[in-house]
């Protein structure tokens, strides 16, 4: 059952922002934090101290059977502890749905705030309430951009880190490693799409707020570090894994939303790739390129069953149900009313 907000987007909400310096003396009343650990304990410490003191944290650890869990409770927060890997966009449903502030910030465990990032962004949709979303520019290895892995599918520009804007701007795509968004929006949209497992899951987020009326908004001058594991660096088999997600995500959202894309030329390209790295005995090439095949759907690279790991990303009882019955509980700085438009 949608909302009025869900059919109107930002006219069904009536939102009277707080002057912003006022409301940013209570951070801890607008904003609390959903990060979703995987095998996360060695970064996620440095994501845990970066953010404002008194925040409400919840770390939803993914069954990554280490020390995730622990180090969260450590540092205060509420641990939500999975018995399997239900994927990333159900897990960010489960802890949002906890949540009972007017924004709730997506941070992934490898990313970490500056110290101002948060107000900045906080303040900005404070101000503009038909905004659903803000976020910053990605910083990694000394280079600053928003560099996206869904670059074919066509909902805007990739901020790529040798083109950055140098004012804030409304954009198409947010990245969900450090993504603050208006709770009753997110939750108007109901939340991450839960057949995602992995990857693009931010693309459809996007598309979803943006088909409801509601803007994007990117700030170049806040920064997030994002120090992600290049992909050189990953052993083969998680190479393999990466890229039989992101095919296998972007197949489904561009099926969803009807987005143009040649995945023949995709097949043929990955299967050239994969004979010639058989030759050239690349084994990480070879793995790279099996995981595409198989996100691609392409025989007989594709012939067995979905792991047990991915089943939930084919239903939406673990997050979903959930996020809608948070849905209907007020938030606080956010009420809905009737669109009275004729």
């Amino acid at each position: 059952m949608h909302s009025t907000a869900a059919r109107h987007g930002p006219a069904a909400l009536a939102v009277v922002p707080a002057p912003a310096d006022a409301a940013l003396a209570r951070l801890d009343r607008l904003v609390t934090v959903v990060i979703v650990a995987y095998r996360s304990d060695r970064v996620l410490p440095g994501a845990l101290s970066s953010i404002p003191a008194a925040l409400p944290i919840i770390v939803v650890d993914n069954a990554g059977r280490d020390r995730s869990g622990h180090l969260a409770a450590a540092a205060g927060a509420t641990v939500l502890e999975n018995t399997r890997n239900f994927g990333f966009g159900t897990a960010c449903n489960q802890g949002a749905a906890l949540a009972d502030t007017p924004f709730i910030l997506f941070l992934n465990p490898d990313a970490r705030l500056s110290p101002g990032v948060l107000e900045r962004l906080v303040a900005v949709l404070l101000e503009q309430p038909d905004l659903a979303a803000t976020g910053p520019l990605l910083s990694a290895a000394g280079r600053i951009g928003l560099p996206r892995r869904s670059g074919q599918l066509d909902i805007g520009e990739a901020l790529t880190f040798d083109h950055v804007p140098s004012d804030a701007c409304d954009v198409g795509f947010l990245s969900g490693a450090a993504l603050l968004v208006r709770t009753a929006a997110f939750r108007s949209v109901g939340g991450f799409d839960e057949r995602i497992f992995l990857y693009l899951e931010d693309d459809d987020l996007c598309m979803r707020l943006r088909g409801e009326g509601w803007r994007l908004r990117l700030m170049p001058g806040a920064v997030v570090a994002h120090e992600k594991v290049p992909d050189k660096a990953l052993p083969a088999r998680t190479l393999r894994e990466h890229n039989r997600h992101t095919m296998r995500s972007m197949r489904y959202v561009a099926g969803k939303h009807g987005i143009a894309v040649d995945f023949k030329a995709k097949r043929r390209q990955a299967l050239k790739r994969l004979l010639l790295a058989l030759l050239l005995m690349d084994r990480r090439r070879v793995h790279a390129n099996l995981g595409r095949l198989q996100g691609l759907g392409c025989w007989p690279f594709s012939w067995r069953a979905l792991p047990a790991h991915e089943q939930p990303c084919l239903n939406t009882q673990q997050g979903q149900s959930t996020l809608r019955k948070a849905a209907l509980a007020p938030v606080a700085g956010d009420e809905t009313i009737e669109d009275r438009q004729p």
